[in-house]
C-alpha cells in the first residue's frame, strides 16, 4: 500500500521551530495509525483521525540546531513508515501584510549591494508561502513546493527586504536561529489579517516610512502572548539603512 505519511511543508527540511515554548506540528497519514514525532529528545504521539490528519505538541526546545526531526507512523497491521530531516529552533516571525513587506531583496540590490557579498548565514532562514486564492475558506495543503532557505548570495533575492534586515538584527542581538515565514500579499487590506491578531497579545513589528505607519511584520509563529498585552517595535528606514527602536509609551 502506498504511504500516506507526510508532514506539513512548513515543518520541512531546514525549518525553524519556535524555541522556549510548546511546538505544535501537524501532517497527514493513514486513519487509525499512530504517529510519533521526535526532535532533540522531545517526543509526542497522536492517532491519525478519520480525515487522515494528525497533530502533536512537543515540549519546548532549546534554541540551536540542526536537530534531527523524525516522524514515524505505525499502522494496525504493525507496518512502520518514517521520514526524517534537519530542523532548527530559535525565534520565528510571520512576515505579513502588503507590498511594503513583500518587497524582495532582489529589488534592493542596487541600494544594499554589500548585503549580497556577506558571508552566508544558514541560521537566518526564510520561507515564502505561495500565493493562492480560495474563496471557500482556508487551505490546509500547498499545491506547489514550499522551501526554507538560509541567507546566502544565491538565495537572498527572494527574501522579504524588511524581514531580512529585521531578522539580521535579531541574529546579531541574540545569536540564535531566526525563521522568517513570508505570507505577504500586495494590496491585501488589513481587515483580512485582523482576525488573526485580535485578542492574541501578539508581538508586532511596524514599518515607518516617514509618512505613515503600516503593519507589515508580525507575530511569533505560535502567537505567543506578550507580557502586559501588545508589544510593538518600530523598524525605521533612514539614509543609513534600517534600524529598530522601541516606540514611546
Amino acid at each position: 500500500m502506498k504511504s500516506t505519511l507526510h508532514i506539513n511543508p512548513l515543518f520541512g527540511e531546514g525549518c525553524v521551530l519556535q524555541s522556549g515554548m510548546p511546538v505544535r506540528i501537524w501532517g497527514g497519514g493513514r486513519p487509525g495509525s499512530t504517529i510519533e514525532v521526535s526532535v532533540a529528545e522531545r517526543r509526542a504521539d497522536a492517532i491519525v483521525d478519520a480525515d487522515g490528519a494528525w497533530t502533536v505538541t512537543l515540549e519546548p526546545l532549546d534554541a540551536g540546531g540542526p536537530y534531527r526531526m523524525t516522524v514515524s507512523e505505525t499502522s494496525e497491521a504493525a507496518t512502520r513508515e518514517s521520514l526524517s530531516h534537519d530542523v532548527y529552533a530559535g525565534e520565528v516571525f510571520i512576515c505579513a501584510g502588503q507590498s511594503n513587506m513583500e518587497y524582495q531583496m532582489e529589488f534592493l540590490h542596487w541600494r544594499y549591494p554589500s548585503e549580497f557579498t556577506r558571508e552566508a548565514d544558514s541560521l537566518l532562514r526564510h520561507c515564502k508561502v505561495p500565493v493562492r486564492f480560495d474563496f471557500h475558506g482556508p487551505r490546509h495543503e500547498f499545491d506547489e513546493p514550499v522551501q526554507w532557505v538560509g541567507a546566502a548570495s544565491d538565495t537572498l533575492d527572494e527574501f522579504t527586504g524588511i524581514g531580512y534586515f529585521f531578522g539580521r538584527m535579531i541574529r546579531e542581538s541574540f545569536g540564535v536561529p531566526v525563521g522568517l515565514l513570508n505570507i505577504t500579499l500586495g494590496g491585501s487590506p488589513i481587515e483580512s489579517w485582523r482576525h488573526s491578531l485580535h485578542g492574541r497579545g501578539c508581538s508586532l513589528i511596524w514599518h515607518h516610512t516617514g509618512m505613515m505607519m503600516k503593519p507589515v511584520c508580525a507575530m511569533s509563529l505560535a502567537l505567543r502572548p506578550a507580557p502586559g498585552g501588545m508589544k510593538i517595535c518600530v523598524c525605521e528606514k533612514s539614509t543609513d539603512g534600517m534600524r529598530m527602536r522601541k516606540p514611546e509609551p
